[in-house]
């Protein structure tokens, strides 16, 4: 298998399990296993940061993205399991410092797509920039439409691949 169907599957698993994370994070009773499923998910985005197409700044981001979430969800999974419960306000600023770092990144490797490819990546990059910023002033409702379009643009991403990889 070459670089590029590499890519375009771990892509179009990448938004499998970006699509059964979402469904699991509607369990608030048990939110373990979406942390064990969305753990897996960004552990999976290391090779496909490496292989897209940004700058050094922006590739950078994308490492930071996936340090921070993974932190997160891992410092939540190990908080269920004490005495001490959920530390949701500790982990959910380091989850979302690492959302700003996903926009900087989706938006720099958007530049590189056709312009529906760029656009869903440029919306997305502001839905995730927006969301973060607002500080918890968003219903988490909200992040419907932007998890909608994290995965279309990763499906655009995979079916997108030959022009991006090299």
């Amino acid at each position: 298998m070459g670089m590029n169907s590499t890519l375009m599957t771990l892509l179009v698993i990448e938004a499998l399990l970006f699509a059964l994370t979402m469904g699991l994070a509607g369990t608030k009773r048990h939110p373990v296993p979406g942390e064990y499923v969305g753990t897996a998910f960004h552990l999976l985005l290391l090779p496909v940061v490496a292989a897209l197409p940004a700058v050094p700044s922006g590739q950078a981001a994308g490492f930071l993205w996936v340090a921070c979430d993974v932190v997160a969800s891992t410092g939540l999974i190990w908080s269920s399991r004490s005495q001490a419960g959920p530390m949701e306000a500790t982990y959910t600023p380091i989850r979302m410092a690492g959302h700003l770092f996903a926009a900087i990144w989706i938006a720099l490797v958007s530049i590189h797509l056709n312009a529906f490819g760029a656009l869903t990546g440029f919306a997305l990059a502001f839905c995730f920039a927006a969301y973060t910023l607002a500080a918890g002033r968003i219903p988490e409702k909200a992040l419907a439409a932007p998890g909608l379009l994290m995965f279309a643009w990763l499906l655009l991403l995979a079916f997108h691949v030959h022009p991006l990889a090299s």
